[in-house]
């Protein structure tokens, strides 16, 4: 579901800048569900952003759900992320004057698809908020919004999911409840999950782990 081969990302490439990523070889079978691992500033965040085709390597392969994002143009990579990869961010990037339920449909809209308030609606509820449907972001704490974008990350059903801290501003049981959700999914529906973490606890519930360093 995911293969880099020879990815090379450097900062200001036509001068042989410094690397940011650097790695030889990289793969993630459909349904697993990896940690990645490393202190900040070790190029997670990076990574994540080169796997959701916000990003583009300088050079190699960066294959994600049977495309080479490298080779993509920017209107092929929105396309094909909105359609094919659930992104969640430290910063939720939730849009106000849109309830929490609206905001998880929103989901399927970008992607062109006829959004499910049903499974909308279910995916909240597993994560606690199902007496937050209609609140909007402002009226959510910092732990709901990490579970709503949860929740729009999912919504279609992604073949991946790339999630950034995901546990970070939640409590240990919230966390425990959006772990379950996320790894249901990896197992049930075999999405593979890559997600860039501090929590050992998190790193220990996945399939697998692996270090920037070891990536390099």
């Amino acid at each position: 579901m995911i293969l880099l081969k020879n990815l090379r990302l450097t900062f200001s490439p036509s001068s042989g800048g410094l690397p940011i990523l650097d790695i030889e070889d990289w793969a993630v079978a459909k349904g697993e569900s990896v940690a990645l691992l490393g202190e900040s500033g070790s190029g997670k965040t990076t990574l994540l952003n080169v796997l959701g085709g916000l990003r583009v390597a300088d050079s190699g392969v960066a294959e994600v759900a049977g495309k080479d994002l490298v080779r993509l143009s920017e209107a092929e990579r929105d396309r094909h992320r909105a359609c094919h990869i659930g992104f969640l961010f430290q910063s939720h990037h939730l849009l106000e004057g849109f309830s929490a339920k609206e905001n998880v449909q929103l989901g399927a809209t970008f992607a062109g698809r006829s959004p499910d308030p049903n499974r909308a609606e279910r995916l909240l509820c597993s994560l606690g908020l199902g007496d937050r449907l209609n609140y909007q972001p402002s009226e959510l704490s910092v732990g709901q919004k990490s579970r709503v974008a949860l929740a729009r990350a999912l919504i279609n059903s992604p073949a991946v999911l790339l999630a950034d801290e995901p546990t970070g501003s939640l409590d240990p049981a919230r966390a425990l409840q959006a772990l379950e959700v996320i790894l249901s999914c990896s197992r049930d529906e075999g999405v593979s999950v890559v997600c860039a973490t501090h929590d050992p606890g998190v790193a220990d519930a996945m399939d697998s782990s692996v270090s920037m360093d070891d990536l390099r």
